[in-house]
């Protein structure tokens, strides 16, 4: 629906495809209804003859990614302490819409979701095979956030590590290892609020 709302700008395609870009933060390939609001920002600013952002500012990722926790009653994992919520909630939405109600994905559907991020293909194997860390070629979320973070630092530059730190390991582990019997693995966070979502950079 927002799509063909968009078409509807006579705003040009290159435009459209990187608003559509900047608002799909949950990179699903679809948008909720906090994501159209932004998309439609990002619209009125173009029509004004003003530039598009070359990112999000963190403060609106933030309240975009907790709008949408709400609406769709997402339960969160407890907290990775090597990424931010943010991104944690992020990926989160990805892994949910790869996996539509099981707990894992592919390795090979992983890969093909890796290989957007611009990373040669060959280097993709050995961030899959750190990530997972039961060694059964599937991803669970926490590995799957795991491969998501590797995959982050080598684009920055950074080299690889040829094994888990160990702290990393036992929290990876400790997180599968809840899924996989069932344990209750989301904090109560029933007494947060969240703001609106503001539009003001």
């Amino acid at each position: 629906m927002t799509r063909t709302i968009l078409d509807r700008t006579d705003l040009p395609t290159s435009d459209l495809c990187l608003i559509w870009e900047l608002s799909d933060t949950t990179q699903s390939g679809s948008l909720f209804f906090p994501e159209s609001v932004l998309a439609m920002y990002f619209c009125r600013m173009r029509t004004r003859g003003e530039r598009f952002p070359k990112a999000l500012p963190e403060s609106i990722r933030n309240e975009v990614s907790n709008m949408i926790e709400i609406i769709t009653f997402v339960p969160r994992y407890n907290r990775l302490s090597f990424i931010t919520q943010s991104n944690q909630t992020r990926i989160e939405c990805m892994f949910r819409a790869e996996v539509k109600g099981e707990q894992t994905l592919s390795e090979l559907r992983a890969q093909e979701i890796l290989l957007k991020s611009g990373l040669p293909q060959t280097e993709l194997p050995e961030i899959l095979k750190l990530a997972d860390t039961t060694k059964s070629c599937s991803l669970l979320f926490p590995q799957f956030v795991l491969a998501m973070y590797l995959c982050s630092r080598r684009k920055r530059g950074e080299t690889l590590p040829k094994a888990l730190p160990k702290t990393m390991l036992d929290e990876v582990s400790s997180m599968v290892d809840s899924i996989s019997f069932g344990d209750d693995i989301s904090d109560d966070d029933s007494s947060e609020s969240y703001g609106s979502v503001r539009m003001t950079m």
